[in-house]
């Protein structure tokens, strides 16, 4: 003799299931919309130095959009974080590219950022990561197996 399920205990688990999917879904589109505004990026407004002597400073440029400026041995940079269209882009201009060039915020957190830009040669990922409240990393790189990091304080501390 074969015990069998009766079509509404079948129904109830279908029903379950479809639930817990939901829910699971749910939790995934809310921890996605927290990366489309820079409300998760405030961290970043500060002057920042690292041991080496390179630097990143940036501010609140409006309510949209931050303004930065990066130094290094390799150069300068001008750098600005916009949120439009229900995203935040990344974007730095350097004196070897002739135009600007955007990366998109794909990851946040109130540790971290994660920008990338698969269509670029170098870099396509950017990862900003808050150490301590005065220390962040900033990991650059192509996402696979070339890149470095730059290891910043806030100015003054």
């Amino acid at each position: 003799m074969h015990a069998r399920t009766s079509p509404c205990r079948t129904r109830v688990s279908g029903f379950c299931l479809f639930l817990v999917v939901l829910a699971w879904s749910g939790c995934r589109v809310a921890l996605a919309d927290t990366c489309t505004s820079l409300e998760r990026a405030d961290w970043v407004l500060a002057d920042w130095v690292s041991a080496k002597g390179a630097t990143e400073s940036w501010h609140r440029a409006g309510p949209r959009t931050f303004e930065g400026a990066g130094t290094s041995g390799s150069g300068s940079e001008t750098l600005r974080l916009v949120e439009m269209s229900g995203k935040v882009f990344y974007i730095a201009k350097v004196a070897h590219n002739e135009l600007p060039v955007a990366f998109k915020l794909v990851d946040c957190s109130d540790v971290l950022l994660v920008f990338v830009n698969p269509a670029h040669d170098f870099p396509r990922r950017l990862e900003y990561r808050r150490t301590a409240a005065d220390a962040m990393t900033v990991a650059v790189s192509d996402g696979a197996d070339r890149g470095f990091e730059i290891h910043f304080r806030k100015d003054g501390t």
